[in-house]
């Protein structure tokens, strides 16, 4: 069956690849990026004897490539891959066709894409304020094989997206089956009831909610800090569930060089036994850019982008993620970083990120981090 699930995998690369090369009109572009990160931990006795030693050092977080463009000036595609240097092997990162301008729905987009939940996870890593997401982003859902609706009426101000998708693991190692037999309907819905000065000031309001089969009757929530080496320090452990739904309320504004952005997420599961797990998270985050610089948005997309010109940016964050409920202890952790990044033009990018970590009960990290960014 897995040999199977590998060829149906194989052949669906192959076609969407395969299908814009073909195309006449073919406008297209080869982009690439490459993050190179070092970091260091000072946890507390208690936190090292709960969660073990904490890696440091440098590492290649990101190596990636791939090709995007337009074919027959109708439909959009993206192939991304990602080099993992730790295991020399290459996942899938995106992998979608996309038809635009199609009556009442709008676009259409079908492949290997990310489920429409979350303000923070839509974004690129590229326009993140931090170098990671914030512990509440382990209660969103990320790519998966399957397809988007979606549209931005009255004038870009409202976007709904909605889609169906079948548990897809793509990662080296990751566990199999390559397709699972598990399916999610996801949904997304924001507006802007302000938005000024081609986007200079505005507020952004957003929910989303989804409903989720299990693949294989057990389940799983697991983070560490938001620094790539840090160890895992909140897991809920493997969960015999039957039923899993997951809701996020965001909410964003843009005031000048200024930003406020913040999202609750929870994820609630149906255990095998009859009890309901609720698993709340959080975040709040501000950012202030020291050169006169505007925090960019994309009203299509609902989501913020980098800047794209050189401009100096601090920003803080506090959150919170919370994993026990009932019968289940996985922790609770609260987090507060602090970032200065130094965007040094439309490809290069510095950022310094100091993170201060609390395990409730047990103990304390705290973590620097820098990283080098190169795109093209």
């Amino acid at each position: 069956m897995n040999v199977v699930r590998q060829l149906i995998m194989t052949s669906f690369v192959a076609a969407l690849l395969a299908c814009p090369v073909a195309a006449q009109d073919l406008d297209w572009e080869f982009n690439g990026r490459i993050d190179a990160d070092w970091s260091h931990f000072s946890p507390s006795d208690g936190l090292r004897t709960h969660v073990g030693n904490f890696k440091e050092g440098s590492e290649w977080r990101r190596i990636r490539f791939g090709i995007s463009g337009t074919a027959y000036e109708w439909l959009d595609f993206r192939a991304r891959f990602d080099y993992d240097a730790r295991l020399n092997e290459i996942e899938i990162n995106n992998l979608w066709l996309q038809l635009d301008d199609l009556p009442t729905v709008g676009r259409f987009r079908f492949g290997y894409l990310k489920e429409p939940l979350g303000l923070e996870r839509q974004a690129s890593s590229r326009a993140l304020l931090f170098m990671e997401r914030s512990s509440a982003a382990a209660l969103t859902t990320n790519r998966n094989l399957g397809f988007t609706f979606s549209d931005a009426p009255l004038n870009k101000r409202f976007t709904w997206s909605a889609g169906l998708f079948r548990e897809t693991h793509v990662a080296p190692g990751g566990p199999e089956p390559l397709i699972g037999n598990a399916h999610h309907i996801t949904a997304r819905i924001t507006h802007l009831p302000v938005f000024e000065e081609n986007g200079e000031k505005l507020i952004h309001l957003g929910a989303a909610w989804s409903q989720r089969e299990v693949e294989g009757g057990f389940t799983d929530i697991s983070d560490g800090m938001q620094l790539h080496f840090s160890p895992t320090i909140v897991d809920t452990g493997s969960i015999a569930a039957d039923d899993i739904s997951k809701v996020g309320v965001e909410l964003a504004t843009v005031m000048g060089n200024w930003s406020l952005q913040g999202e609750w997420l929870q994820t609630t599961i149906e255990t095998s036994s009859g009890e309901q797990l609720d698993f709340p998270g959080y975040y709040v985050q501000a950012s202030c850019f020291l050169t006169d610089t505007v925090r960019r948005y994309h009203q299509r997309a609902a989501r913020f982008l980098q800047p794209e010109s050189q401009a100096v940016e601090l920003a803080a964050r506090y959150s919170k993620l919370d994993l026990s409920s009932g019968s289940v202890l996985g922790g609770v952790m609260r987090s507060s970083s602090i970032a200065l990044n130094f965007y040094l033009n439309d490809h290069a990018k510095i950022q310094f990120d100091f993170e201060h970590a609390r395990l409730d009960d047990v103990g304390s990290v705290n973590g620097i981090a820098m990283r080098y960014e190169f795109s093209w």
